[in-house]
């Protein structure tokens, strides 16, 4: 019903067109304007990226919706200078339009300071496509209106199951344990009892029983963090909210000092990577693909780490996990993907022409073509997507690139086809009515004929999307509830990080007394202030 609700209102509301002083907007399609205006924006560039401007996405902009970006690159190294520099002078371009080139700090700084625009209007009048997603993923709204109801940036947004998992990718070498006539582990006590084989035993069967490394990882990068904070009833790693509805701040919680508990007696038992506080993330990777880890998180999926089939095929993500203080599977998730990524300034002149580009981007072609890039022959014979029907009956994307000159499908379209890192979105919305010989197209196409992506999709898909569970939202603070947060989030994530550390190796005493203590520092480092911030916000 709420499908039918949002694909009636986009009828309603385009039906005319809309005369500014000396600008007529096209409300019934595109393009927006009948004469090719142009508009500014300033965008952070990365290394991997070509020059926006030449991009063949921004034609594709012009001759659709009669919108031409002028496009100022920043070397994303200097974006926060230069973004700092943009405000202080006033010198803004017209527009942002890049995910996450704005804070949610700044959107409400700059915002409140009349630097940017309030978009509710805009998005209410010239939007239909945002306002039929919003129907269907309310938290939209909830994540970008700030608590004096205001909208600074509209949103890229994606709602394909797979990309809910908060990145929680863990795995377990599936031949060890057939190697060694091992289960799956179900509970953090057959978790321990499966590592502590793969250190005793030959597990990879290579004849030395002293060459594998049961837990794989890096204290500073992934870890399998996530995962087993879940087994002790945590959904996230930061903040978390109760079945009372009250926040807790994790690191201050007593299922932590459990956790902290359990991870000390992996250290102890030496089922730890010894280097685990120390490697880098390429000495991570040079052991992953050695196939010398057990049980180990990629930051992607098991292959990023393990190029070669034959090793990454012996991995495989598992169930979650429970514990004697919690008997739930737990799978952290996001109830949306959302970012931030379109905001327009008071040095706009025609911000409604802006709304209706805006509008596009959130279309179906809009979105594919500003994700994925163009499609197979249109314009280019040797580079572009197109559709194809699986074995399965699914509709995917057969992506295609020329390999003497492009490394990779994702090097192609940054470099000469689209940043990637424009707004779009990947709802129901945006699937609304695509279909291919007959099959409709539904969400997760991009990776339905890529067999490691398919193997990872199943993956999420069938080993935790079944568990998902949702901790704290996204949500926007006051401008001083920013300031304040600021001041203390540094600090205490800092003391948490060094002080997990601690308590893992020995270097402190892990009891009782020592966790109270601790939790005390974190007080006096503002985490009850931080904490009542953050109630605040939730409550409202």
């Amino acid at each position: 019903m709420k499908r039918l609700c949002a694909c009636l209102l986009i009828a309603v509301m385009l039906l005319s067109c809309v005369a500014l002083a000396d600008v007529s907007i096209n409300m019934n399609g595109f393009p927006v304007v009948d004469k090719v205006m142009e508009f500014t924006t300033m965008v952070p560039r990365t290394v991997d990226q070509g020059d926006w401007n030449e991009m063949w996405i921004y034609d594709h902009y012009e001759e659709v919706t009669g919108i031409r970006w002028k496009i100022n690159m920043v070397d994303s190294a200097a974006w926060a200078e230069q973004k700092n520099l943009a405000f202080a002078t006033g010198d803004l371009p017209d527009a942002f339009a890049s995910v996450n080139a704005l804070t949610a700090s700044e959107l409400i700084s700059y915002g409140s300071q009349g630097y940017l625009i309030d978009l509710n209007r805009l998005l209410a009048d010239y939007t239909p496509h945002y306002t039929a997603m919003t129907e269907i993923v309310p938290e939209i709204v909830t994540a970008v209106t700030t608590p004096e109801g205001k909208i600074y940036s509209a949103p890229t947004v994606i709602l394909t199951t797979r990309e809910l998992d908060k990145q929680n990718r863990v795995y377990m070498n599936m031949q060890w344990l057939e190697n060694l006539g091992l289960s799956v582990p179900g509970t953090t006590d057959e978790l321990y009892d499966v590592l502590m084989a793969f250190k005793e035993k030959d597990a990879d069967g290579d004849g030395d029983a002293d060459n594998e490394i049961p837990f794989g990882g890096r204290f500073e990068g992934a870890y399998p963090e996530m995962f087993l904070l879940a087994a002790f009833g945590l959904a996230d790693n930061t903040w978390d909210v109760d079945g009372d509805g009250q926040v807790l701040y994790v690191p201050a919680s007593e299922n932590y000092f459990h956790y902290l508990e359990y991870m000390k007696k992996l250290w102890d038992a030496k089922l730890i990577d010894e280097e685990f506080f120390s490697q880098t993330d390429d000495q991570f990777n040079s052991k992953a693909a050695s196939v010398k880890y057990g049980f180990f998180r990629s930051g992607g999926a098991n292959w990023t780490s393990i190029s070669d089939p034959a090793g990454y095929l012996q991995y495989k993500m598992f169930e979650p996990i429970t514990s004697d203080y919690n008997g739930e599977k737990i799978a952290p998730a996001v109830a949306a993907n959302i970012s931030y990524g379109f905001s327009i300034t008071d040095q706009c002149e025609y911000p409604e022409v802006l709304a209706r580009w805006l509008d596009y981007t959130y279309t179906p072609e809009g979105s594919i073509y500003t994700r994925y890039g163009s499609e197979l022959g249109k314009p280019d014979e040797k580079n572009g997507w197109s559709w194809e029907l699986s074995d399965a009956g699914v509709v995917g994307m057969r992506l295609t690139y020329d390999t003497d000159k492009y490394s990779s499908y994702n090097n192609w379209r940054m470099q000469v086809c689209t940043p990637m890192n424009n707004i779009y979105a990947e709802t129901p919305v945006q699937i609304e009515g695509l279909s291919y010989e007959g099959t409709p197209v539904q969400m997760g196409f991009f990776t339905a004929l890529d067999e490691r992506q398919v193997i990872l999709t199943n993956d999420i898909v069938n080993n935790h999307s079944p568990y998902y569970k949702t901790a704290y939202p996204v949500l926007m603070l006051t401008d001083e509830e920013s300031e304040k947060v600021a001041l203390y989030d540094t600090d205490l994530s800092t003391f948490v990080k060094q002080m997990a550390a601690k308590f893992i190796t020995g270097d402190e005493a892990l009891t009782k007394d020592s966790f109270d203590a601790y939790v005390k520092q974190l007080d006096a480092r503002g985490l009850s202030e931080y904490t009542a911030i953050q109630q605040a916000a939730y409550d409202r």
